[in-house]
């Protein structure tokens, strides 16, 4: 697990979703992010992943909704999402929008 207190620069900067995508040697850009907050939305988009918003209190600004790839209103329906995308993909974990 990565936290604030494993890299240098916090959210917005995308370093906590390089350090993650390093230690699991994924490439960023086949990493899926979820987040509930608008910088994380950011450090995910900088770090070149696929950053999905569950917003929590606070709906996206115009910059953010740009920045996600996919935003939902709750996990159930990110789940559901994720199921259909492997149905329709024969089980390659590569989600399109």
């Amino acid at each position: 697990m990565v936290g604030g207190d494993k890299v240098d620069n916090g959210k917005p900067a995308p370093d906590i979703y390089l350090k993650a995508a390093q230690i699991i040697q994924i490439a960023p850009e086949d990493c899926l992010v979820l987040e509930d907050s608008e910088p994380g939305i950011e450090a995910g988009y900088r770090a070149g992943a696929k950053a999905v918003m569950v917003p929590d209190l606070v709906q996206p600004g115009i910059d953010t909704v740009q920045m996600a790839y996919a935003i939902h209103p709750d996990l159930n329906s990110v789940t559901n999402w994720l199921r259909t995308a492997l149905a329709n993909t024969g089980g390659n974990p590569t989600v399109e929008n």
